[in-house]
């Protein structure tokens, strides 16, 4: 048995079925309903537990061929607190088939009548939105669709040891198709702002990870973990050594003195965030990010909160900048007690707060962007930010 396989029945519940054969269907308009019926059910199961539920999967995508089973998405508060939604879930007569929790801690159901996947998430995570930009790509294009459909047809034609086998001989085509969908989301400046910590919002570490601060030698490792596509490897590295040396460097050790990592039990670094005193003036956060393998685990809250709990409350407010398409993350940062700044400039950059709005609404959860909260910039801050035109956060 292989690695692959090994973590196949590792994670599975139940029986696996073996030596299966991919019988593709003709897109039928009747998928749409079996979903509906679904989603009610769900919905009067979870009562507000459930909070989004999505048709995801070939069956969501008109005129696309597909295995005849409906793919739902559904979102709760902590998918990995099972306790507080599968005593509902089985009660409603679904079965339990697949825990994944290091990955993004997914939970798969199937269904008790209606041939389904059911696909389960934490709220913050952000494996749902590039599952539904996948399928809101190929609802929109014809020539996606095309290129997708045939991958399927070619690769239907084998046989095949486990269905998950199918499914990663398609992760290439479909993270292409993601790679084009979400590249479309425009990189817009914005800019918060965290006068008093919302110590609600925080979080321990998960079991097995644990902080340390970054090692003079480890300057590569802590670009390497913000460069997730190794076509940007590059380039990214360039920027990321510039900003170092504008910035850090002039500051001997400060720099390994403040960078944050969360570490596996390897001690690999898997995560990194820091507060850095902007223009010497002003508390900043700096280069929040979790490698993507390790997304949806509850790092980024716990790292947010470590980092954040080092300031006193005479220490605040931090600010920070960001980009809509860092919009689950502008969602964990509000979480905390981040305001959107409303000043149309930062220093001598522009704030596209006006144009960043729709794409947030866009892409945010209804009750997510319902309680963003929306600030003017103190003057002080105005004042050191506009001290240096030097981009120092």
């Amino acid at each position: 048995m292989n690695e692959r396989d090994e973590y196949i029945a590792q994670v599975t519940i139940g029986e696996q079925p073996e030596n299966v054969e991919i019988l593709l269907a003709e897109y039928n308009p009747a998928w749409p309903s079996l979903y509906e019926r679904e989603a009610e059910k769900l919905q009067k199961a979870l009562g507000n537990k459930a909070l989004q539920i999505h048709h995801v999967g070939s069956t969501s995508v008109p005129g696309l061929c597909a295995k005849p089973v409906i793919d739902i998405l559904l979102l709760v508060k902590d998918a990995a607190d099972e306790p507080d939604y599968l005593p509902e879930m089985l009660g409603a007569g679904y079965t339990l088939r697949i825990r994944e929790p290091d990955w993004f801690e997914h939970r798969m159901f199937k269904g008790s009548d209606t041939d389904i996947n059911l696909h389960v998430f934490s709220e913050d995570c952000d494996e749902p939105a590039r599952m539904l930009a996948f399928r809101d790509r190929l609802r929109a294009s014809e020539e996606e669709r095309s290129l997708y459909a045939g991958v399927k047809r070619e690769l239907s034609k084998r046989s095949w040891q486990h269905v998950q086998h199918y499914a990663d001989a398609k992760s290439e085509v479909v993270a292409e198709i993601i790679a084009r969908a979400i590249e479309r989301v425009p990189d817009k400046n914005l800019f918060m702002m965290c006068e008093v910590l919302n110590k609600t919002a925080t979080a321990l570490l998960p079991d097995g990870f644990a902080f340390r601060y970054c090692r003079r030698d480890e300057l590569e490792v802590w670009k390497s973990l913000h460069i997730d596509e190794p076509e940007q490897r590059d380039a990214y590295n360039r920027v990321l050594l510039d900003y170092y040396d504008r910035v850090y460097a002039k500051y001997g050790d400060l720099f390994f003195n403040r960078c944050v990592f969360v570490c596996d039990k390897k001690d690999i670094p898997v995560a990194t965030c820091f507060i850095w005193k902007a223009y010497g003036k002003v508390n900043t956060l700096h280069w929040l990010k979790v490698s993507k393998q390790y997304e949806g685990l509850g790092i980024g809250r716990a790292l947010l909160s470590r980092v954040m709990a080092t300031l006193a409350d005479a220490e605040y407010p931090v600010f920070l900048h960001t980009h809509p398409s860092s919009y689950r993350a502008i969602k964990l940062y509000s979480d905390f007690g981040f305001a959107l700044l409303t000043d149309a400039q930062i220093g001598f950059r522009a704030n596209d707060i006006t144009d960043a709005l729709p794409i947030l609404k866009k892409y945010m959860p209804k009750h997510v962007y319902s309680k963003l909260v929306f600030k003017k910039a103190p003057q002080f801050f105005w004042d050191a930010a506009q001290s240096s035109e030097a981009e120092e956060f």
